[in-house]
C-alpha cells in the first residue's frame, strides 16, 4: 500500500464523482449539470452507463490485485495461529452495556474490539480495530504494549467513502508487521462469505469490527466462543465511542450468517452469548447473576436458564 497507490485512488475517486457518478446523483443541480453535458456532447444514457460499468470493472480488478498482494505479504504472520487455541475458550469483548456485568472467565483468551481496551475490569490478550480514534492513539499505543494488536485496513476505495475509517495510523508497513497482526478487508466479499484461511484470503467486510475479530478467532479453532457486550442494541456502555448508532441493531443479520457459515466448517465449536439482548435465541444464552438482579423486568428467575459468574 504505497503512496503512489493511495494517490492513484484519490484521483480515481475524484474522476468517478465528477465524470460518472453525477448521472446517479439525487442532487438536482448535479443532475442539471449531467444533462447539460449529455446534450452538449450528443451522448446518450446507454453510453454513459456502459462507460460507468466498464470503468468500475477495471477499478475493481486493480483493487483485487492490490488486495492479493497485501495478503501475500502478510501470509507468514498468520501461520503460527492456525489451530493455536484448539480446545480452549475465547471471549469476544465489545462495548455494549452488558459488558459491565461480566467477570473474566479464568484461562480464557480475551479479544476486544475497538474501544474495549478502555474497560477497566477486563484485561485483553488481543485488541482488534479498524476505525479511527478521534481522541488520538496514544492511549491505545500504551495499552497494546501488553497485548497483541489486530489492525484492520479498508482498501483505498472504501476508505475514501467511510471517513470514520480514513486515517493513517494503521501499521501495515513491513517494519510494523513484525509487531502487529495486520489484515485487509475485502469489499467484494460480504458477510455471506467469511474468510476460512486468512493466510490466503482477505477478511470478509462484514458490518462491524467484531466480525473481523471472529474471522481470526475461528482460524485458531477454539472449542468455545463467548460473546460479551455484543448486544446488538442501541444502548451501549460508557466505553463506546458512539452512544447511539442504528447499525448496532442491524448487525444481528451478520451474526446469523456468521453462525450459519462457520457451523459447516467448525461443527465442534460452541457459541455462547452472555446476557444477550439483540442476539437472544441465536446462540446458546447464559446470564450473570448481576445482570439478572439489575434487570428484574426480564423475569428470568422463572425461566430454566444457565447462570455463570458475574
Amino acid at each position: 500500500m504505497n503512496i503512489s497507490y493511495r494517490i492513484y485512488f484519490r484521483l480515481v475517486q475524484l474522476f468517478l464523482k465528477i465524470c460518472v457518478f453525477v448521472a446517479f446523483s439525487s442532487r438536482k443541480y448535479i443532475q442539471i449539470l449531467y444533462w447539460y453535458i449529455f446534450v452538449y456532447f450528443d451522448y446518450n444514457s446507454a453510453f454513459l452507463l456502459d462507460l460507468h460499468k466498464n470503468f468500475i470493472f477495471y477499478v475493481k480488478n486493480l483493487e483485487k490485485f492490490f488486495i492479493k498482494q497485501f495478503v501475500n505479504k502478510t501470509r507468514e504472520q498468520w501461520q503460527k495461529y492456525k489451530d493455536l487455541y484448539k480446545g480452549k475458550e475465547v471471549v469476544v469483548v465489545a462495548c455494549g452495556r452488558t459488558v459491565e456485568n461480566y467477570k473474566m472467565i479464568k484461562d480464557a483468551i480475551h479479544i476486544g474490539v475497538n474501544r474495549a481496551f478502555k474497560i477497566p475490569h477486563i484485561k485483553l490478550d488481543y485488541l482488534c480495530y479498524q476505525d479511527t480514534f478521534p481522541e488520538g492513539s496514544q492511549e491505545l499505543d500504551a495499552y497494546t504494549r501488553e497485548c497483541k494488536r489486530l489492525s484492520g485496513m479498508l482498501p483505498e476505495s472504501r476508505r475514501y467513502e467511510l471517513k470514520h475509517c480514513d486515517w493513517d495510523g494503521l501499521p501495515y508497513t513491513k517494519e510494523n508487521l513484525q509487531d502487529n497482526l495486520c489484515f485487509m478487508l475485502n469489499p467484494f466479499e460480504k458477510d455471506s462469505k467469511y474468510a476460512l484461511n486468512i493466510e490466503k484470503e482477505a477478511f470478509c467486510d462484514a458490518e462491524g469490527c467484531v466480525f473481523s475479530a471472529l474471522q481470526f478467532i475461528m482460524y485458531t479453532n477454539p472449542k468455545k466462543i463467548y460473546f460479551v457486550g455484543c448486544d446488538c442494541s442501541n444502548t451501549v456502555s460508557d466505553y463506546a465511542y458512539l452512544k447511539v448508532n442504528p447499525t448496532y441493531a442491524r448487525q444481528k443479520r451478520s451474526y446469523i450468517k456468521f453462525k450459519d457459515f462457520y457451523e459447516k466448517y467448525y461443527p465442534d465449536t460452541e457459541f455462547v452469548s452472555i446476557n444477550p439482548i439483540g442476539l437472544k435465541g441465536i446462540f446458546k444464552d447464559v446470564y450473570t447473576q448481576s445482570y439478572i438482579d439489575g434487570n428484574p423486568e426480564l423475569n428470568l428467575l422463572n425461566e430454566d436458564i444457565e447462570i455463570i459468574q458475574g
